[in-house]
């Protein structure tokens, strides 16, 4: 009898371990289950709030292409130099702004409004390539006291920024960095962790595995060798 009372506490003990792990798994499960659902929910939430600033942004130009349409009418109709137009529209910042805002919006319809569109946009253009050169690939920095020197400096800079819109221009054309400075270019694409081995006869460089951008970094090397080819050719 006394076996039977041991062999029926071990058991019941076993049977209660059984339990407290099916209900630790149970939890687990639906923990987890839980996790999923939220983070479906939140990637639907942020869908549906990029679909929602996508819609505000098409109504805003919209809104604006009505007005600039009416300037220029009126402008035609009355032969006048210039016309003018005014309209309002609900505008809200991704971080600065707690809420959207009322903004107003004038359009000056006139001839110079064209020809700014024309010579002032390719000015600006140049502009912001002096930018990238100055915050990206320090061009403005003086390192020495003589002229010569620093010259050299800006040349290098000079060169380098043509090698980087070349890479651009070439290697990430339709991309998500197509139409990205160059500092971008350097951070994302170019500044890659890498294992450097020596031996006798080779310098070996292995890329990491876990560079987000493997297949775009192959794409760009592959259409910069086709075009060297195609130019030796």
């Amino acid at each position: 009898m006394g076996a039977l009372a041991s062999f029926a506490t071990v058991l019941g003990a076993g049977a209660s371990l059984y339990g407290t792990v099916r209900h630790a798994q149970a939890q687990s499960a639906m923990s987890r289950a839980q996790a999923e659902i939220a983070k479906s929910q939140e990637e639907a939430r942020q869908q549906e709030l990029l679909a929602q600033r996508e819609a505000e942004r098409a109504s805003r130009q919209q809104t604006l292409s009505r007005t600039v349409a009416a300037a220029r009418a009126r402008r035609c109709l009355t032969g006048a130099p210039s016309a003018r137009a005014f309209t309002e529209l609900e505008y809200q910042t991704r971080q600065s702004w707690s809420r959207s805002r009322r903004v107003e919006g004038k359009i000056d319809a006139s001839w110079y409004t064209h020809m700014g569109g024309i010579v002032y946009c390719g000015r600006g253009e140049m502009e912001n390539v002096l930018k990238q050169q100055t915050l990206d690939l320090s061009a403005d920095r003086l390192s020495t006291q003589h002229l010569g020197s620093n010259q050299l400096r800006l040349w290098l800079a000079t060169l380098a920024y043509l090698l980087l819109e070349r890479l651009r221009r070439v290697g990430l054309r339709g991309s998500e960095l197509a139409q990205a400075t160059v500092g971008t270019i350097r951070t994302r694409l170019l500044k890659v962790a890498a294992s450097v081995t020596v031996s006798v006869r080779r310098v070996w460089v292995r890329l990491s595995s876990e560079y987000p951008l493997q297949a775009l970094y192959r794409r760009c090397a592959m259409r910069l060798g086709c075009a060297a080819a195609g130019r030796s050719r």
